[in-house]
C-alpha cells in the first residue's frame, strides 16, 4: 500500500522526536519539530473569519466563573491547587540542574564551564554569592557556574524529567489577550476583521485558538486560569525557562468571547450575523 503524506509526516515526527531526545539541545531539530507541529494548526477559512466577526460583534466576554465552569465541568479538567513559588535562592543544595549553553546570554560570567558541560545534568552542592557549584557524575570536583543564580540569561536550568501530558476534549476559542502581556508564538492565529459601525469601519484583532486544555488552577491572587496546547498530547519538558511551554489564558485579564467544543458552534450564529449585516445595510 502506498504511503500517504500523513504516514510520511508521522514517521518523520517519530524519527525527529527520537533524535531530539538524544540531542536535546540541537536547535535545528527543535526548529523542524516546531514547524511540523505548526502544520497541525487549523487554517483560518473565510467561514472562520465570519464566525470571529460574529463573536466580536455580538458576544460579551464570558465571566471567569463561566469559563471555569466550562473547563472543569464540560471538559472535566480538575481544578489544581496553585503552586507556591519557593522562596530564597533560585537553586539550593540537592537540586538537579541541566546546562544549556545555547541559552547563555550573560556577558558577566565565564561561558567556558557552560560550553564544556553543555547538555549535562548535575546536582547543586553549594552556592557562593551568585555562583552555583554543580557536581557531575564522573568528575572529581564540583564545577563553578558564574552568575548561575541570576533569574534570566544564564545557561543553567532546573531539571525535571520530561513527561507526557494528556489534554481535554478539543476546544475552539476566541480570545482577546491582555494588551499588557507579551504575544505568544504558539497562538493558533491572529485574525483581523472589519466591523461596520454606521459610517465608520472599525478594525479589530482576535486570537483564534483550537487545542486541548491540560491544566486548570488559580493564581496567587485567586484568579482562575487555564493552560492549553495545540496538540492533544505533547512530550513536555516542564522547565520554567525552556522546552515546550503551554499557552496560559486568564479570563480576568483577557476576554474570552467564545469558548466551546470544537465543531460545536452555535447553530444560529450565521443567521444572527446575516440579520446584523442586513440591519447595518438598511441604516446606511
Amino acid at each position: 500500500m502506498p504511503r500517504t503524506v500523513a504516514d510520511v509526516k508521522a514517521s518523520l515526527l517519530e524519527k525527529l522526536t527520537r533524535a531530539a531526545q538524544a540531542q536535546p539541545n540541537n536547535p535545528r531539530i527543535a526548529a523542524v519539530l516546531e514547524k511540523l507541529g505548526a502544520q497541525d494548526k487549523v487554517a483560518i477559512t473565510e467561514g472562520t473569519e465570519e464566525f470571529i466577526r460574529w463573536a466580536l460583534t455580538t458576544q460579551a466576554p464570558m465571566s471567569p466563573t463561566e469559563v471555569e465552569a466550562f473547563v472543569t465541568r464540560t471538559l472535566g479538567v480538575p481544578l489544581s491547587l496553585p503552586v507556591k513559588k519557593r522562596p530564597g535562592d533560585r537553586y539550593r543544595k540537592g537540586d538537579q540542574v541541566e546546562i544549556i549553553v545555547a541559552k547563555h546570554k550573560d556577558r558577566g560570567s565565564d561561558i567556558g564551564p557552560y560550553q564544556l558541560h553543555n547538555g549535562k545534568i548535575g546536582t547543586v552542592v553549594e552556592t557562593d554569592g551568585m555562583d552555583v557549584l554543580v557536581a557531575f557524575k564522573g568528575e572529581p570536583a564540583p564545577v563553578r557556574f558564574g552568575n548561575g543564580l541570576k533569574p534570566q540569561g544564564v545557561g543553567i536550568y532546573k531539571y525535571v524529567e520530561p513527561q507526557d501530558v494528556p489534554g481535554s476534549a478539543k476546544i475552539e476559542m476566541i480570545y482577546l489577550a491582555d494588551p499588557t502581556s507579551k504575544s505568544s508564538e504558539d497562538q493558533k492565529a491572529t485574525v483581523e476583521v472589519y466591523l461596520g459601525r454606521g459610517r465608520g469601519v472599525e478594525k479589530r484583532s482576535a486570537n483564534y485558538y483550537t487545542g486541548y486544555v491540560v491544566l486548570a488552577t488559580t493564581s496567587a491572587e485567586g484568579q482562575f486560569y487555564f493552560r492549553g496546547y495545540p496538540q492533544q498530547r505533547m512530550r513536555v519538558d516542564p522547565k520554567a525557562e525552556g522546552g515546550y511551554m503551554p499557552r496560559t489564558f486568564n479570563p480576568s485579564k483577557g476576554k474570552v468571547l467564545y469558548l466551546g467544543l470544537f465543531g460545536k458552534q452555535p447553530a444560529n450564529w450565521e443567521a444572527e450575523l446575516a440579520k446584523l449585516d442586513e440591519a447595518l445595510a438598511t441604516e446606511k
